[in-house]
């Protein structure tokens, strides 16, 4: 079962997203309204943000627990507010980044590489993520938006 926790006109949603490179930048889900995320999803009940990280990238790039090697570290948390079809949101997300380069293919239909340079081209969502994807001090981050 999902973290999403409706209210009376709110929404909270705990989910996760992993900040995902490779050879030629860095890989972001399509979303059919044109913006483009960060690969992840909500965390499911029971299930740390890690193991949802896990998850989310097995499930997403279609890679067997054989086949897996990716490593992640913990990079930020964004605590995002806003306004959907008028519902109040109120979203943690918990963001990983991957210690090791993503070299397999991946589906064009639903992926898009985006190197850091040609960020400003894209709407990337949240927007945060391009600063802590291009943040390299190693500390952690923690984000609000809509406050």
């Amino acid at each position: 079962m999902d973290l999403t926790i409706k209210l009376d006109s709110a929404t909270l949603n705990i989910r996760v997203a992993v900040i995902l490179k490779n050879k030629n930048g860095y890989i972001f889900e399509k979303h059919k309204s044109g913006y483009i995320f960060a690969i992840g999803g909500r965390v499911k009940l029971g299930e740390s943000s890690l193991q949802a990280a896990h998850r989310e990238l097995k499930e997403e790039l279609l890679i067997s627990d054989k086949n897996y090697n990716i490593e992640l570290k913990y990079k930020a948390i964004i605590e995002n507010f806003y306004t959907n079809a008028n519902e109040e949101m109120h979203e943690i997300c918990f963001v990983y980044e991957a210690t090791n380069i993503y070299d397999n293919v991946l589906r064009e239909e639903l992926f898009i590489e985006v190197d850091s340079l040609d960020f400003a081209k894209h709407d990337i969502r949240p927007i945060e993520l391009i600063d802590i994807t291009n943040d390299k001090s190693g500390e952690f981050r923690n984000v609000v938006v809509g406050k």
